[in-house]
């Protein structure tokens, strides 16, 4: 099962590496896809810092998902731990229906995540999804597959050669070529075939509403995940993922300076070559020669932080 249930599998491989990472990152396939460990390792290098990374990446995960996996590192005091990468999104992302009541989903309902989504959620039947993850989490059911696990494979844990663990263990998993899936092929095989559309995207997002102010329940979560990782000697960098279409309330986190880090990717008025159809796998993703020139963008947002 582990095989095949990446966001379970890639954390405790993480758990048995975690006292060689510096960095971690944190988010959606925005970060699984584009975020190269080897790459911000070999950047780094150059400026005599031997940091190693990893990718806590997962296809479709949302803010509240992504803060729940931060809390779990940040709890763990990691011992070398000095930049934590999170995706910066909007607090209510949406939770993808075909996941219900799986353990990914049931885990991040804390009280804590319920009470900053549900203060954005926008329709009953959002509520009425939330609530049933959430009794799930307080009723422990959540804890089945682990128990199972215990009782039927002990704690042995076999990870070499887990696709779900991505390049040479690192997390990182690119999209490469047109895709493996079949999915993948569509998609690369659509976007190719669908170039006026893609350009007209890519131009409305010069006019699109950057500076609309942060959600109270966003900058409630942005300001408490700072101070724990300050607490622990941690510096947070927030990536905004360069989409075609604004993550509402960043820049006015970043203005005020409530998120103290902020790379932004998003904005073609800052730098429009991560909308270049070259360096595209989709509309939402880049492709491997993207996500290597992105991680060497990012890694000198890392060499600028004040300590390390």
């Amino acid at each position: 099962m582990r095989a095949f249930v990446p966001e379970q599998m890639k954390f405790a491989w993480l758990l048995e590496i975690e006292d060689d990472m510096e960095v971690i990152f944190v988010g959606s396939s925005h970060v699984l896809r584009q975020m190269d460990p080897a790459v911000l390792h070999h950047e780094l290098s150059k400026a005599g810092l031997d940091y190693d990374a990893f990718n806590l990446g997962y296809p479709g995960a949302h803010f509240a998902e992504t803060t729940y996996w931060a809390d779990r590192i940040l709890d763990r005091k990691v011992p070398n731990l000095k930049v934590l990468v999170l995706e910066a999104a909007t607090l209510e992302g949406g939770m993808n229906p075909e996941n219900d009541l799986s353990r990914r989903q049931i885990e991040w309902h804390d009280e804590r995540r319920m009470a900053s989504v549900l203060r954005v959620s926008a329709d009953f039947d959002s509520f009425g999804r939330h609530f049933a993850h959430y009794f799930h989490r307080l009723g422990n059911l959540d804890r089945g597959p682990a128990a199972f696990e215990a009782l039927f494979f002990g704690a042995s844990r076999d990870f070499e050669g887990k696709a779900g663990l991505g390049v040479n263990q690192t997390g990182f998993r690119p999209f490469v070529g047109n895709g493996q899936s079949k999915s993948e092929k569509r998609r690369h095989k659509e976007f190719l075939a669908d170039a006026d559309p893609f350009e007209g995207k890519r131009r409305s997002v010069v006019d699109a509403p950057w500076d609309i102010p942060a959600h109270l329940a966003l900058e409630s979560e942005v300001a408490r995940l700072e101070a724990k990782a300050e607490a622990n000697g941690v510096q947070i960098i927030w990536l905004i993922h360069p989409g075609m279409t604004p993550a509402e309330g960043w820049k006015d986190l970043a203005r005020r300076e409530v998120a103290s880090r902020v790379v932004d990717f998003s904005d073609s008025t800052l730098s429009s070559r991560w909308y270049q159809q070259n360096l595209r796998f989709d509309f939402d993703h880049l492709n491997a020669v993207g996500a290597s020139e992105m991680t060497q963008e990012l890694a000198g947002a890392v060499l600028q932080l004040p300590t390390l």
